[in-house]
């Protein structure tokens, strides 16, 4: 009966079905990374810290949902192809990091840290080096000046600078 219920409520669309585990969050659509880059993150706000979230200003929606809208509806249009790959490629690889290891008992600190922590892996992998110049100046344009001080913005920054010159 519990089934059935699920199936009607998603068919007529009476109820909220909202996702109880990370690893239920839906991440970017692969086929449109611009159709709803940050909700993922709302999603995932809304189960950490015992369903309360980190608020406005935690990681997931003053940081992460803000600039995957930020630079999927406003950079991704300024950039080459391959800029918008690099971004596609970063964006997924970000929330599916996130979802395969933060747990919804982390603390809003520890998954502050955690998501800066992931930055730089993701940025190398999805191709960052292989972008111009101009290019890479571009995304990190992008990012507030307030939102440079973060906790292990730098060290993400230093990374991924030595991971470009090796």
């Amino acid at each position: 009966m519990n089934r059935l219920l699920q199936i009607a409520c998603i068919m007529v669309n009476l109820c909220a079905c909202r996702p109880t585990r990370i690893d239920q969050c839906p991440l970017a659509n692969v086929t449109n990374t611009l159709e709803d880059p940050g909700d993922f993150y709302r999603c995932a706000e809304g189960i950490i810290n015992q369903g309360a979230g980190c608020g406005n200003d935690g990681y997931l929606l003053g940081y992460a949902a803000k600039y995957a809208e930020r630079y999927m509806w406003e950079v991704y249009p300024t950039l080459s192809n391959e800029g918008q790959r690099f971004l596609d490629l970063n964006l997924l690889c970000l929330q599916t990091i996130f979802r395969d290891t933060v747990e919804e008992g982390w603390s809003c600190d520890r998954i502050a840290e955690f998501g800066f922590q992931s930055h730089a892996a993701c940025y190398l992998s999805s191709g960052i080096c292989e972008l111009s110049l101009a290019e890479r100046l571009t995304i990190l344009m992008a990012v507030d000046s307030e939102d440079l001080n973060q906790p292990g913005q730098e060290e993400a920054f230093a990374e991924v600078a030595e991971g470009c010159d090796n």
